[in-house]
């Protein structure tokens, strides 16, 4: 579980779910308050598995 304000981009969210998956996470679950995704949510998804925010629950299988 990473707990932020802000995703903006996701490369900081990206590089630290590679350490910790690589460490023997099974998954990784993000908690922002705003996500404005700016690079898109595709690339996030392939390393995050669900991202809740103030607005709900994004996951995989409701990227949206």
């Amino acid at each position: 579980m990473i707990c932020d304000d802000l995703l903006d981009y996701g490369n900081t969210f990206i590089n630290l779910s590679k350490l910790l998956k690589k460490d023997g996470a099974k998954e990784v679950n993000l908690f922002i308050t705003h996500g404005l995704f700016t690079g898109g949510k595709d690339i996030i998804f392939k390393h995050i598995n669900r991202i809740f925010d103030k607005s709900g629950e994004h996951g995989k299988e409701n990227n949206k």
